[in-house]
């Protein structure tokens, strides 16, 4: 038994909530048309803010079956500035304008659930410069900054346990670890001289957060205590304490501006203690509560660099904030200049 379901008689889905135009680079965005009644036929309008442009901007089609699907491939060209827009996506049929999107939601245990959503896409020009283009990513409690990073330009490849000898990791110019991996995959502890291998030969390695209980082990090769501090106020300021630092200006200008338009929260499970090898790059607090240096801890170790940072890279990547983008290809490309 399904319950009756009123929905439109049409919608068109993107495939994704958010787009990434890194330096003026058009692309190629995809939607789904669905049919709510029989002998569908209308007309997909590209609704775009002034600057930005579509090829095609509209599209005619006909779908003779209810609930019938059409893809659309639409190209779309960002303007000469980096911004942040929206576009909207819009069905003519029979002198209405539909403009809903649907998510099907189905398990054998509830009723079915049909989503209705505005058709839009966040569309995000960013000046994004990258050094740098191989990365390992080792996956912790899953996370989409691999396929985010995909976006940005950059090639990633998901690493298995197989894959962690230092040997093996030379063929990367930086590596990154996803969240909570030290919380999730037990089998890291076996690995980290491997990834302190890795490091010392010249490589560059990225921890992203994980909770203070439950570690498998260090997931630094220096000291470093995780404590439980966090900012989840997503505007909260961020002071730059250490401003000459490459991972500041290289290859991207990091300024204040990049650290607007988060979302969510701005870090968690910050460290409290540290090695004194590690240079704090960044600090923070909530309101009326104490500042943490902790954010963002760089430190070389033999001919390369090792990152921990509980910066939510997780949720901003996602949705499309173009400073952590800036921010983390910085991190990712430290000691690239270096290289020959």
């Amino acid at each position: 038994y399904q319950p009756y379901a009123l929905l439109p008689e049409g919608f068109v889905t993107p495939d994704q909530p958010v787009a990434l135009f890194p330096n003026n680079r058009s692309r190629e965005v995809h939607l789904t048309i669905q049919a709510g009644v029989p002998d569908f036929t209308a007309r997909l309008v590209v609704d775009l803010p002034a600057g930005w442009r579509a090829n095609p901007d509209t599209v005619e089609f006909q779908i003779p079956l209810e609930g019938g699907k059409a893809p659309v491939t639409i190209e779309i060209f960002p303007p000469e500035q980096p911004q942040v827009a929206t576009v909207n996506f819009h069905l003519l049929w029979e002198g209405q304008v539909l403009s809903k999107a649907i998510q099907d939601i189905r398990y054998e245990h509830i009723p079915d659930q049909h989503v209705l959503l505005p058709s839009t896409m966040k569309l995000v020009h960013v000046d994004l410069a990258v050094q740098g283009r191989e990365i390992g990513y080792i996956t912790g409690a899953g996370d989409q900054v691999p396929s985010c990073l995909e976006e940005a330009g950059y090639r990633v490849t998901l690493l298995e346990d197989s894959d962690l000898s230092a040997r093996d990791l030379k063929r990367f110019d930086a590596v990154l670890i996803g969240i909570r991996a030290y919380n999730t995959r037990k089998s890291l502890k076996y690995y980290q001289e491997e990834l302190a291998a890795y490091i010392r030969e010249g490589g560059t390695v990225v921890a992203q957060y994980n909770t203070s209980r439950g570690l498998v082990c260090n997931p630094s090769p220096l000291p470093l205590q995780l404590s439980r501090d966090r900012v989840t106020v997503e505007s909260a300021d961020i002071t730059i304490i250490h401003p000459e630092h490459p991972a500041m200006h290289i290859p991207n200008e990091i300024s204040a501006t990049d650290f607007e338009g988060w979302v969510q929260e701005r870090g968690l499970y910050f460290p409290n203690e540290w090695d004194p090898s590690f240079t704090p790059l960044l600090a923070a607090a909530d309101p009326g509560e104490e500042t943490s240096e902790g954010l963002l801890l760089v430190a070389p170790y033999g001919k390369g660099h090792f990152v921990y940072t509980g910066i939510s890279f997780f949720r901003q990547l996602p949705a499309g904030v173009p400073g952590a983008y800036r921010l983390l290809a910085n991190l990712l490309a430290l000691g690239q200049s270096d290289k020959p």
